[in-house]
């Protein structure tokens, strides 16, 4: 083949290929889905169907109101909250990815003390019924969800340092709900207080998220008060004589849950009867009582189902207890208790 033809065939191939690959990279660049001008990177409006995007359920998805796309429906038909959802502002960047700092496309950045809803669902990261708050499918406190914000750090990496995403410090005083699930940190209901789906204590050797094992934390539960510092409603110390007693009944106990303020009693009516008060509450229960030497397992019956399994012992005045609702284990959680005197 002759030199000049050979050129002019190169030159035709190189063209082609830019003709057909540049314009490809162009639209992942700038996508634009109502065709607009404005990328939906920075689109308030990314399908032109009247709702910005903070008030849109669907943000990459709706009828178009005006423009050349008027009458016409663009892009999906997944809500924001929906588990298929990827690309909650159709920018390019998967919400989980570390290049995404704003999810729904609202204009406010994910770890802004102004956002509360990250992922544009209507429903603030702070409720109860949010157990998504990125949007990314995985329930916040789900084994498998490491990252609940979204924000591309780990919660237990040393670098993150705002697990769910409010705009305040994980280690901040002011920060009562570290995993954003609605629940503060001190609430006896808290049992996972970095929401990694492992519970406080017993389960979990890094309670409050923060990269660093408990052992070595001089905060455990992320609260702004040293370990040193907590107030401990039971102090440990050996219950009775060290040894578990034959029988319960005639005896009341006291107990808390870690560093929780407030105490709960079981009062041991009969061999096989008795009562839980807690607060102004009172629950009535069965229970079985299995002791050996110093140390004893009581099984408290609510109602079918619904039971606490407590593993008391007596040479410590430690406790753990297994909480079950439908039969299932619920949560665990570990403190002190002592016999209550009249």
């Amino acid at each position: 083949m002759k030199l000049p033809l050979l050129f002019s065939s190169l030159k035709r191939l190189v063209f082609t290929a830019v003709l057909f690959v540049a314009p490809l990279s162009l639209k992942a660049a700038n996508r634009d889905l109502d065709g607009d001008g404005k990328p939906n990177s920075i689109d308030s409006d990314v399908d032109n169907d009247g709702l910005e995007n903070g008030r849109d359920r669907n943000v990459d998805g709706g009828r178009s109101r005006s423009g050349r796309t008027k009458g016409r429906y663009l892009g999906d038909r997944l809500t924001n909250g929906s588990k298929g959802e990827l690309d909650i502002d159709a920018d390019g960047d998967k919400d989980d990815s570390d290049l995404e700092d704003d999810i729904d496309g609202d204009r406010k950045h994910d770890d802004s003390r102004r956002e509360d809803d990250i992922d544009g669902d209507g429903l603030d990261d702070d409720s109860l019924r949010e157990d998504d708050i990125d949007g990314d499918g995985l329930e916040d406190d789900a084994e498998e969800e490491d990252d609940i914000d979204g924000d591309g750090l780990d919660d237990d990496s040393i670098d993150e340092d705002d697990i769910d995403g409010d705009g305040l410090d994980d280690d901040s005083i002011d920060e009562e709900d570290t995993d954003g699930d609605g629940l503060n940190d001190d609430s006896t209901e808290e049992d996972d207080t970095d929401g990694d789906g492992f519970d406080d204590g017993i389960e979990d050797d890094d309670d409050d998220g923060d990269g660093f094992d408990d052992e070595d934390d001089t905060d455990d539960d992320g609260d702004g008060v040293e370990d040193e510092d907590e107030v401990v409603a039971i102090d440990p110390a050996v219950v009775g004589d060290g040894n578990a007693p034959a029988a319960l009944t005639g005896i009341s106990y006291e107990f808390a849950e870690g560093d929780d303020p407030e105490t709960q009693i079981l009062n041991f009516t009969s061999p096989t009867v008795g009562d839980k008060m807690e607060g102004v509450g009172t629950d009535a229960f069965t229970y079985v009582y299995a002791p050996s030497v110093t140390t004893a397992e009581v099984t408290v019956t609510y109602e079918p189902g619904d039971y606490d399994l407590f593993t008391f012992d007596f040479a410590t005045g430690g406790f753990i207890r297994e909480r079950y609702k439908d039969s299932l284990l619920e949560r665990t959680r570990d403190g002190n208790f002592r016999i209550l005197v009249p």
